[in-house]
């Protein structure tokens, strides 16, 4: 039996940001799709990185948002006023943050012709949950997620 490659499986109609889109586009862009990262490009389309909730929420420079939750998870307690001002502004700035700051700029990519067993491996051993899939000049092609894999598995079995 054959083995599958990258092109047999992946999804050619990615969902990607532009390196200049702003959190505050990303965020909408993740909610309304449904998914939890994308791969950004630039304006030739040529991948330049790879961006997740995480990324919103984490290596935002001085994000406002709390890294630890407690009991009353669904609110933000502040000690005056002027605390929740300075907490709305920090938010607008970093909402404003262009997505190619807080990007992994260091993306593993597979081309068309890469084995499902190569790729599963990548995804384990980088424990990541989608790979792009990159053609010509490093243009963005498609992109695999784990569950592509399982698909391939449940497939043979």
């Amino acid at each position: 039996m054959k083995e599958h490659i990258a092109k047999d499986i992946m999804n050619k109609e990615v969902i990607k940001i532009n390196e200049n889109s702003t959190i505050q586009e990303l965020a909408k862009l993740l909610l309304d799709k449904k998914v939890s990262g994308v791969p950004v490009v630039n304006d030739q389309d040529r991948l330049v990185g790879i961006v997740s909730k995480t990324d919103i929420i984490i290596k935002g420079k001085s994000s406002p948002f709390p890294l630890f939750f407690g009991p009353f998870e669904n609110y933000i307690f502040f000690e005056s006023k002027e605390a929740l001002e300075k907490y709305e502004r920090e938010l607008q700035s970093h909402l404003k943050t262009k997505i190619k700051d807080v990007m992994t700029k260091d993306v593993k990519t597979v081309n068309l012709d890469t084995p499902v067993s190569r790729i599963a491996n990548i995804m384990i051993t980088n424990n990541i949950n989608r790979i792009p899939v990159t053609g010509k000049e490093g243009k963005l092609v498609g992109i695999i997620a784990r569950a592509d894999i399982l698909k391939v598995i449940e497939k043979i079995l």
